[in-house]
């Protein structure tokens, strides 16, 4: 009889342990869930999820900075030299993206970029860049931190007043101005920030069409009905 007591008292131990595990299993579940959805709500954005490098994969450059993610003197030599289409810069640094070298990558042009021009602040290598060096500043530092864009923000409205004649300069900072109004759910900012560009016929028509609609392409899902 005490043995049989006994034998009872641990089945219900058991079962309740396993309710418990049950129980504790769901909530790590729920909790990975959320968790996963939270990063992929917060990936889904202007800044994060606009992938029209993969027009220009053809450059080298481009294929490059799709495979490894990682800047490389070229490509910073090649950001940095004013003779270079600004479609391109800005295809390399889309597809470096927003991982987890996307600081690094910033911080490595912007340190190639000081030592070249001799200068120690933002403000002094701000004012030795063209616009459309200045846009590919702004661009990768929005990458850099998308969650906060502040500066990137000003950086790229520096990068318009430099150059109000590129259709591909403004365009980017437009989309790094809709990634602040993403950051502060201000969604009903956001298509009308870009596509005010993209209505506004510039002098230099300098993104390719594909490139151009592809990104518009993302945008529209931001459109009031």
């Amino acid at each position: 009889m005490y043995f049989i007591l006994n034998a009872i008292l641990i089945l219900l131990f058991l079962k309740n342990v396993s309710l418990l595990n049950k129980f504790l299993m769901n909530k790590v579940f729920l909790f990975f869930v959320t968790f996963s959805l939270s990063i992929t709500s917060f990936a889904d954005s202007p800044l994060t999820s606009t992938y029209f490098y993969l027009h220009y994969l053809n450059y080298s450059l481009v294929a490059e900075a799709q495979e490894t993610k990682a800047i490389t003197h070229e490509m910073i030599v090649y950001i940095l030299d004013t003779e270079n289409p600004i479609e391109i810069k800005v295809a390399i640094i889309n597809a470096l993206g927003w991982g987890n070298n996307s600081n690094e990558n910033y911080l490595e042009l912007r340190a190639y970029a000081m030592n070249k021009y001799d200068v120690y602040t933002d403000k002094k290598l701000f004012d030795k860049i063209d616009g459309k060096v200045m846009v590919c500043f702004a661009y990768m530092k929005g990458l850099s931190d998308y969650f906060d864009v502040k500066y990137a923000v000003k950086m790229s409205k520096l990068a318009q007043k430099k150059d109000q004649d590129s259709y591909c300069v403004n365009i980017i900072a437009a989309l790094i101005q809709a990634q602040e109004y993403f950051n502060k759910n201000r969604w009903d900012m956001i298509y009308s920030t870009v596509n005010q560009v993209n209505n506004t016929t510039w002098r230099n028509d300098d993104m390719s069409d594909e490139a151009a609609v592809s990104l518009m392409e993302y945008i529209g899902y931001y459109k009031e009905e």
